[in-house]
């Protein structure tokens, strides 16, 4: 992964021309992507979770039942992940986000990672996908979501955030009418421009965004993550 805050304009200017970016990647006062400007890393809470069987469940649980609600969220709780270096807590299985857009698979992510992309989704994909083709987004393809593994598969280094729950790799949009991959959408296209258009916009809502373009790694992918730094420090490529 690379470090640093970079960004390639010359993918946005079809989102230009339209005149979407305004009104499409613009953080609104008050709206959810204000919520989560970059802050500065707090040290993880060591308190000790309660019991998810034993009443009345643990408040972080509540808590995140009351989000998801919110954003009409499908889901199932799991087990805390204990697996030494690759463990996570408060997990749950995506299935749906809002009443139509499904995930395929299912995504096991973090209950805060489940809000993001719910928020996102919610305020940014879907009012694109009506921008750009006048139809619903349906599914979402999920490439990966939690798995114990390296940053980018490789032998030895730091741990992904894949192993702590906290990402998730899209590799399509699907609608009604047709799909949308991420993967080699021709340059001045109306699909690049949707996906400048959404990939942009992730990176209000995201510590980390990567994409076709960023490493080969991600060529057919977008990789969002809730990652921590320093001082709130972002990578969106």
């Amino acid at each position: 992964m690379r470090r640093g805050w970079r960004k390639d304009w010359s993918g946005l200017v079809p989102c230009l021309v339209i005149g979407l970016c305004a009104t499409l990647f613009a953080p609104v006062p008050g709206s959810a992507a204000s919520k989560y400007a970059p802050q500065p890393v707090e040290a993880k809470s060591a308190a000790i979770r309660a019991d998810p069987n034993v009443a009345p469940p643990p408040a972080e649980r509540l808590a995140c039942q009351r989000r998801l609600a919110d954003l009409s969220a499908e889901y199932t709780f799991l087990p805390d992940i204990q697996a030494g270096a690759c463990s996570a807590l408060n997990i749950v299985r995506l299935t749906r986000l809002g009443p139509d857009l499904t995930l395929k698979p299912a995504a096991t992510v973090t209950c805060a990672m489940a809000e993001r992309l719910g928020d996102w989704v919610k305020t940014r994909l879907v009012p694109a996908a009506q921008k750009f083709f006048g139809e619903a987004a349906v599914e979402l393809s999920i490439g990966a979501s939690y798995v114990c593994r390296n940053e980018n598969n490789q032998p030895a280094g730091k741990l992904s955030e894949h192993a702590s729950a906290d990402a998730i790799d899209l590799t399509r949009v699907v609608f009604k009418t047709h799909a949308l991959s991420v993967a080699n959408l021709p340059q001045g296209s109306q699909e690049h421009a949707f996906f400048d258009v959404i990939r942009s916009s992730a990176c209000l809502y995201f510590s980390t965004v990567l994409g076709p373009g960023s490493d080969p790694q991600h060529a057919d992918n977008l990789h969002l993550d809730l990652r921590q730094r320093r001082n709130g420090y972002r990578i969106c490529q």
